[in-house]
């Protein structure tokens, strides 16, 4: 099914938890250079949005994302032009994290949480959804590894996910992700 870009929704309104979902667009919510989200999910809408091309979502998994029990945000290079392109079929519209300085031989999406758990310290576990979680750094070791290791030094423990980009956020991790939610 194709179809265009209804208006913008309202911000949506978080729900009182210690728990953030932090989700990245490329390859995670959309596949990269697919229409094709995972079979799992149930049918594929393609959004034909004039200012983004064609982009594949499974509206079974807004819908399960936004039906998280967590603080539920964008952590994306697109920042804010997520909401334009995918907040109408969220349903509503998601607070993003900011780059607010790249740091020499860092990623900016690590240092992001940290300055998010640095200042909501209700925050207490989080899920991160993210691509790029499986990319190397310098030393060879998946950013995944790096991550949790400062996160459990920090005390704070994440699930992170890094799905294929070119499938995106498969069903099969995202029930994975709610059984460690329902697993205080």
């Amino acid at each position: 099914m194709r179809i265009t870009r209804p208006p913008m929704p309202p911000r949506r309104i978080q729900p009182a938890t210690d728990t953030a979902l932090f989700l990245d667009v490329d390859g995670v919510l959309c596949p990269v250079h697919s229409l094709e989200t995972d079979p799992g999910w149930g049918p594929v809408t393609v959004i034909d949005d004039p200012g983004f091309g064609e982009l594949a979502i499974s509206l079974d998994m807004a819908a399960a994302l936004m039906g998280a029990p967590v603080e539920l945000m964008w952590c994306t290079d697109w920042q804010d032009i997520a909401n334009m392109a995918f907040a109408p079929y969220l349903g509503q519209a998601l607070p993003h994290l900011t780059r607010p300085w790249e740091a020499e031989n860092r990623w900016w999406k690590l240092d992001a949480i940290h300055h998010y758990l640095d200042t909501h310290t209700q925050i207490r576990r989080f899920i991160w959804i993210d691509d790029h979680l499986d990319l190397p750094e310098e030393d060879g070791e998946p950013r995944s590894t790096h991550a949790a290791r400062e996160f459990q030094q920090r005390g704070v423990p994440g699930f992170l996910i890094a799905p294929e980009k070119t499938v995106g956020l498969t069903k099969k991790d995202w029930d994975r992700a709610t059984d460690w939610l329902r697993d205080p």
